[in-house]
């Protein structure tokens, strides 16, 4: 697990009431660094979830990545600043290849998606899903 995860899954493990993990997920989206409204295109739109969620993969000259994105849902934001802090400054093949079994092991680790309504338990594997072929479609245009 990443060590942003692991931090943060230590966290919620240690929160009792349900309720206020999900305030320490709205807290986390007042971090997110918002994508410019004229990003919010259908290309960076996150398909399935209920709120509108954009999402950019930038890959700098070593292939890192980098992300931006918004949310127009609170606890949504949250997601995404999760997913952003943990897996920024991956390499993009570390990213693709990884990525996926650590965030599975976070959400089972923290039972975050039965927290909330099953379409919002959904967005962090969409937003997943929809970085990751960001970034695969940036390594193919590498």
């Amino acid at each position: 697990m990443s060590d942003y995860l692991k931090e943060l899954a230590e966290d919620i493990e240690a929160i009792p009431d349900r309720r206020e993990v999900l305030e320490l997920m709205v807290a986390l989206g007042k971090e997110l660094d918002e994508l410019p409204p004229e990003q919010r295109t259908e290309t960076n739109r996150v398909p399935g979830c209920v709120s509108n969620v954009h999402v950019s993969a930038e890959l700098d000259a070593d292939k890192q990545v980098h992300f931006r994105g918004s949310s127009d849902a609170f606890i949504t934001r949250g997601y995404v600043q999760a997913l952003f802090a943990a897996f920024d400054g991956w390499s993009a093949e570390s990213f693709i290849k990884d990525a996926e079994p650590i965030v599975a092991d976070f959400l089972k680790r923290t039972n975050l998606a039965e927290s909330v309504i099953p379409t919002r338990a959904n967005a962090i594997g969409n937003i997943l899903l929809t970085m990751k072929q960001q970034v695969a479609a940036k390594l193919g245009n590498a």
